[in-house]
């Protein structure tokens, strides 16, 4: 009786999400995956990370960057934002209290008032670890198991 439950909630889920147009694979069963990285060294005044995670229900992909005052970047700046081959989105700095930052986030439950995005359609479906994440020309990092 509960792996009937199981299945109907599962398929319940599916359906929500592609009403809402995500591609994004989700896995089936409990097999739960997280992915990080962070690159530092690029840039002397520029870091980023970026964290890909993944459930039975939910997939969620975040990158942020922050960049020290005086560098090569400024404020305005429209950095692109890569996974593998994809270009996934586009993030401007903006200038904070002590550095700039941007971030991008995307999210298999994103609605349409909440800050994070539902993932474009040409996200890769696969992502494993050593799957490349850039961030403009300079900042990239490999994502790894955590």
């Amino acid at each position: 009786m509960k792996t009937k439950t199981l299945w109907n909630a599962m398929a319940i889920a599916a359906l929500s999400l592609s009403a809402l147009g995500a591609s994004h694979t989700i896995l089936a069963g409990g097999d739960r995956t997280r992915l990080e990285c962070r690159d530092a060294s690029a840039l002397q005044d520029a870091s980023m990370k970026a964290r890909h995670e993944q459930d039975a229900g939910r997939a969620k992909f975040s990158v942020e960057i922050e960049v020290l005052p005086g560098g090569g970047l400024v404020a305005g700046d429209i950095l692109e934002v890569h996974v593998g081959e994809a270009l996934v989105g586009r993030i401007t700095l903006v200038q904070g209290p002590v550095d700039l930052g941007a971030e991008l986030n995307f999210d298999t439950t994103a609605g349409p008032l909440d800050a994070d995005s539902p993932f474009p359609a040409n996200f890769p479906a696969a992502v494993a670890p050593g799957t490349p994440v850039r961030i403009g020309a300079e900042l990239g990092c490999s994502l790894q198991a955590r």
